[in-house]
């Protein structure tokens, strides 16, 4: 069996491009991993032309193989998250295809279930609001639909620091969000890397009141020692590491020996695939650190993430955006979309990562043309790009 194609669309949506990565076989196996890149999506997609010499007539079922000699030849690119999101689409791709190959589920390369059903917590299901009081209500319709957990950024568009009034207002959406909820419910803080070391740490300290499971990217996400600064100030744990792009990263290995976070935040397109999600999550285990994958692109991450987090022994919590900021044909664009049971999705134990592109609706999509970001500094960024409510 030989890899024969590699074909990249391109899906628009309201708020960012989806890349989808299928990878065809001389024996007609075929093979799907997603390598959607923030601000870089026609870039993936053009990059394949300079690595597919490392793909081309290889035997997918050599996955290791594969990448070491892509990360290796094209200038161990650990600092290169346009190239490794390729990358990491071609290797998932590869790992699905081994899985349907040999008629098993990715997990079980991977050692096997520890659990088959994986706990999340909803993120963007605050677009459009633009009240107070809403922000309340809205929360209680996350729980009611089943969720135990949820994340939001209630800074708004702010950068660097906070004027008075736009603290005393984000603290209050806090206030608000947890006097709905109750204490039963998991409640993630995301800083979006937006503040200096004192403002996050005034921050900080007014959150301790609300029992948060993590503040997330309190500051710029490569400033270290600004996040060490934070973590030794404020008592509630910190997350962060989304950025962080393969093993290799000097600064995944600052997060974890610096003491600078309780939970770590792959993620398998960033840090270059299932493989080395399993690698790095063992790494951050080694520190008593928990692995909560990051998950902001496209249904196919979704799927993969749910097989790795399947054999976690670190395993924390599961990023999912699915039910509240994809448009409403998004899980059209596969065969399958993963069950939610009060809380938790359940693993799928299909062959592969679980779902195969539908490739009538992929090409209903897919159109590099109407490719669009939102920016995260941008009054309104939390509508993604959607109509506001």
């Amino acid at each position: 069996m030989k890899i024969s194609n590699v074909e990249v669309y391109l899906i628009p949506n309201p708020w960012k491009g989806w890349v989808f990565v299928r990878v065809l076989t001389s024996d007609g196996e075929e093979g799907v991993g997603e390598a959607t890149h923030y601000f870089g999506q026609r870039a993936v997609k053009s990059m394949y032309r300079d690595v597919r010499e490392f793909v081309l007539g290889k035997d997918p079922l050599d996955v290791e193989k594969i990448w070491w000699q892509m990360f290796r030849e094209t200038g161990n690119p650990s600092k290169d998250s346009t190239k490794i999101s390729l990358m990491s689409g071609i290797e998932v791709a590869c790992w699905d295809i081994i899985g349907k190959h040999f008629g098993a589920p990715v997990h079980q390369f991977f050692g096997g279930m520890i659990r088959d059903k994986v706990k999340v917590y909803a993120n963007g299901w605050y677009r459009g609001i633009r009240q107070l009081e809403d922000w309340g209500e809205r929360a209680k319709d996350v729980v009611r639909r089943g969720y135990r957990a949820m994340k939001f950024d209630p800074f708004g568009a702010t950068s660097t620091e906070l004027k008075y009034e736009d603290f005393k207002r984000a603290i209050k959406i806090v206030e608000i969000v947890r006097n709905s909820v109750g204490d039963d419910v998991e409640l993630m803080i995301e800083g979006h890397g937006r503040f200096n070391v004192a403002t996050a740490i005034k921050v900080g300290k007014e959150l301790e009141k609300f029992n948060v499971t993590w503040f997330e990217d309190p500051v710029m996400v490569r400033d270290i020692q600004g996040l060490v600064r934070v973590s030794r100030a404020v008592n509630i744990p910190i997350a962060s590491g989304e950025g962080c792009v393969s093993r290799f990263d000097p600064d995944l290995t600052s997060l974890l020996t610096s003491k600078a976070v309780d939970i770590l935040l792959p993620d398998v397109i960033t840090i270059g695939g299932l493989s080395e999600a399993k690698k790095v999550s063992s790494f951050a285990e080694i520190f008593g650190v928990l692995i909560a994958l990051h998950q902001a692109e496209g249904p196919i991450n979704t799927m993969s993430e749910l097989q790795l987090d399947a054999t976690l022994t670190n395993f924390k919590i599961q990023e999912y955006f699915g039910d509240f900021a994809y448009p409403d044909w998004a899980w059209e664009l596969l065969t399958y979309k993963p069950e939610f049971d009060e809380g938790f999705l359940k693993v799928p134990k299909s062959p592969g990562i679980g779902a195969s592109l539908n490739m009538k609706k992929i090409e209903e999509y897919a159109d590099e043309e109407k490719i669009a970001n939102f920016n995260l500094y941008s009054e309104g960024w939390e509508d993604r790009g959607f109509s506001k409510s």
